[in-house]
């Protein structure tokens, strides 16, 4: 055989097997890179399902939408105003807080129901932190802060179901 010829038929084998050898490895960066993502996904997915969990065992325990509903049966059948106060002392939203820049990670749509739940948990934060500013208002605009506060408290308890089931059907529950 030529040597010409054996040379670039040897050439031709060396940069076949150095393309081939850094395309497996591309392939197993790939495949590695895509079962860290996986198990991220999946281990978000579980702290989100336990934050809100536990947000939706704390509002069942202390009764917050009974509560509320006793208090705006009170004002509407009284006409009188009534004191309700709720005085969060922690930070609940730890998951979120920490975890904002990666919810894109998720699968839709669970990104948009995380954000509604904790959008309304902060709206409702926001609303009974200030509640004692409204105590002083007449009775008809207490009532419809009763109104809208405990609608937004079964909107965030009702997404907050909602997303924990998709994340139970989408399986997404790290294991």
């Amino acid at each position: 055989m030529d040597p010409t010829l054996s040379g670039l038929i040897g050439a031709g084998i060396g940069a076949l097997a150095g393309f081939l050898g850094s395309a497996v490895s591309v392939l197993g960066t790939l495949v590695i890179q895509g079962s860290q993502r996986e198990i991220e996904k999946k281990s978000l997915a579980s702290a989100f399902y336990g934050e809100i969990g536990a947000l939706l065992e704390i509002v069942r325990r202390r009764q917050y939408i009974e509560n509320l509903e006793i208090a705006l049966d009170h004002v509407r059948r009284t006409n009188t105003k009534v004191f309700y106060s709720i005085k969060p002392t922690k930070e609940y939203f730890n998951v979120f807080n920490k975890n904002i820049d990666k919810i894109g990670l998720l699968p839709s749509p669970l990104p948009e129901k995380i954000v509604s739940v904790y959008i309304l948990a902060f709206s409702i934060l926001e609303d009974v932190e200030h509640y004692e500013l409204f105590k002083d208002l007449d009775v008809e605009t207490q009532k419809a802060n009763l109104e809208n506060l405990l609608t937004l408290f079964r909107l965030a308890v009702h997404y907050s179901i909602e997303t924990r089931a998709i994340i139970e059907k989408k399986r997404l529950l790290s294991e």
